[in-house]
């Protein structure tokens, strides 16, 4: 028997971990995200580092020590850069590989999650729609962006909790002690998943209480929690280091890593939420009131779930909390939408008092938004495949033509300076040091890359203003990117004008031969 229960175990794991990596990678691959390359968002910090540690005799120690240096007083994300820097040390400028990297963490998250529901008491089934239901969406946005940090953060929650499951069904220490390395690491990787730590503490105490309907006496609850107070005392230093560590360091009334400088009122908080409603929440607030109906006509058996509504608000409301000035959307939905995902799709059919037509209408509803958010998933995929193809298509025929020809390039993506950045690095790493920049405002060009940081890649120099008439080759964004808010007011009937996907390219006549541009396959929706 003890043989059969283990071989059914490793079958529940194969058919778990197939089904997964079908799901993530039919996505990654089927959309062409994989290889889809360079998008002008982040990317170009790799570039940087990479050149930093190539070309100007940086070591992987001194700029892991100033670029963590630098972000702790902005933020407080030291693993973050640590794990990023180590990670262009690896394996350089080649993007295909972080998204391989990236790819095997989701798989990671959505398994560790599913058997935090089997840990829970969740069926399989039940399970499974957790995982999916937190992971799928806008919030896919981190299974092909390379910048987020949300990817690692929900792998090393899931992981954590897990453990913790795991130590609280068997009582090995050993899990205990696994479980709090991992939650550590998790609040040095980004600050909203330290506001995680809360309800992994009340889960510890929900958990010696479930099964009862009225909560017992406090002194009984000590009585069960002999031999966990250590544990939960362990995850309240953990908060109160990084709380410090973000007040001391960034300081309390400079902190902007949400943009929570300023206070709103209650209308304005409103306001940005009604946002989120009508953006990337859309669909969770179209089918969340159909969740809520069916369980209300389930009163008696619903209101037993106090505990659990309660969890689920210590899980949900300091993730909106901390967002309350940006609104949530993309990947600053996770790890919200695990906690949601927890409570309906996982905590209500433990409870097993769905029946009849409302269960059909309940499951139907999550079947739905589901297949909303896969939809959505797709579409945003598919759009970060063609500007990822663009940009690529762009920095390797920019590469072409300095290869070939002395030629002046004037990029005019500004004010998005990431993609000045992205371009400068690119052409450097390839040896060229030819690049120019356009300021729309100023109606100037000069050899600022960074308005922000004007002095990072030359001396005074860069203010010296160049001539429209030298510059041979003129970057720009067409209608279809995202981040098009202008076309440059700059004379253009000198130029042949080249479209690569969401990129523009000028060139100017009788410079340069015009080589062949690369094809882009347009974008499913938009």
């Amino acid at each position: 028997m003890q043989s059969k229960g283990r071989s059914s175990k490793w079958m529940e794991f194969l058919g778990v971990f197939v089904f997964f990596n079908l799901v993530v990678w039919g996505v990654l691959l089927g959309t062409g995200t994989l290889t889809s390359g360079y998008h002008m968002v982040d990317d170009h910090e790799i570039l940087k580092w990479v050149y930093n540690m190539r070309y100007q005799d940086r070591s992987l120690g001194s700029l892991m020590a100033e670029i963590v240096k630098r972000d702790l007083y902005m933020r407080f994300r030291p693993l973050y850069y640590i794990l990023r820097v180590f990670g262009a040390y690896l394996f350089g400028f080649d993007l295909t590989t972080f998204s391989v990297v990236n790819g095997i963490e989701i798989v990671l998250s959505m398994i560790l999650l599913y058997y935090c529901g089997r840990n829970m008491g969740a069926s399989k089934w039940s399970s499974g729609l957790f995982a999916l239901t937190a992971m799928i969406g806008y919030q896919s946005a981190v299974w092909w962006k390379l910048g987020p940090q949300e990817s690692l953060g929900t792998m090393l929650f899931a992981l954590g909790f897990w453990l913790m499951l795991r130590w609280l069904n068997d009582q090995k220490k050993i899990w205990a002690a696994g479980s709090l390395l991992i939650f550590f690491l998790m609040c040095n990787y980004k600050e909203s998943y330290m506001l995680l730590l809360p309800f992994i503490g009340l889960y510890i105490v929900y958990n010696s209480v479930k099964n009862d309907e009225k909560l017992p006496a406090f002194a009984e609850i000590m009585k069960r929690l002999k031999g966990k107070i250590w544990y939960i005392i362990c995850l309240i230093l953990f908060f109160a280091y990084t709380a410090l560590a973000v007040v001391l360091l960034v300081g309390a009334t400079q902190y902007d890593g949400f943009n929570i400088k300023e206070s709103l009122s209650i209308r304005g908080y409103i306001e940005v939420f009604s946002r989120s409603l009508d953006g990337d929440l859309k669909w969770y607030k179209f089918f969340t009131p159909i969740f809520i109906g069916v369980l209300l006509t389930f009163w008696e058996d619903f209101k037993k779930m106090w505990k659990e509504i309660l969890l689920a608000l210590a899980f949900l409301v300091p993730q909106f909390a901390l967002y309350a000035q940006t609104g949530i959307g993309e990947r600053y939905m996770l790890p919200c939408t695990v906690g949601y995902a927890w409570f309906f799709m996982a905590a209500v059919f433990q409870k097993k008092f769905l029946t009849g037509m409302r269960k059909a209408v309940y499951l139907a509803g999550i079947i739905l938004l589901l297949l909303a958010n896969a939809r959505g998933m797709i579409i945003e995929a598919d759009y970060f495949r063609y500007r990822g193809e663009s940009v690529s298509g762009m920095l390797e025929t920019l590469e072409k033509l300095s290869d070939e020809n002395d030629i002046k390039i004037l990029s005019c993506f500004r004010p998005n300076e990431e993609a000045n950045r992205t371009v400068y690095y690119w052409m450097m790493l390839h040896g060229h040091d030819n690049l120019y920049y356009w300021t729309e405002d100023d109606q100037v060009i000069n050899r600022v890359c960074d308005s922000n940081n004007p002095h990072e890649v030359y001396g005074m120099e860069v203010f010296e203003e160049q001539e429209y008439a030298q510059m041979d080759v003129i970057l720009m964004y067409n209608q279809s990117d995202r981040h098009y808010c202008y076309e440059p007011s700059l004379n253009g009937d000198d130029f042949v004008k080249n479209d690569i996907g969401s990129m523009t390219i000028w060139i100017r006549k009788g410079s340069v031969s015009i080589p062949d541009m690369p094809e882009i396959k347009k974008p499913i929706y938009g």
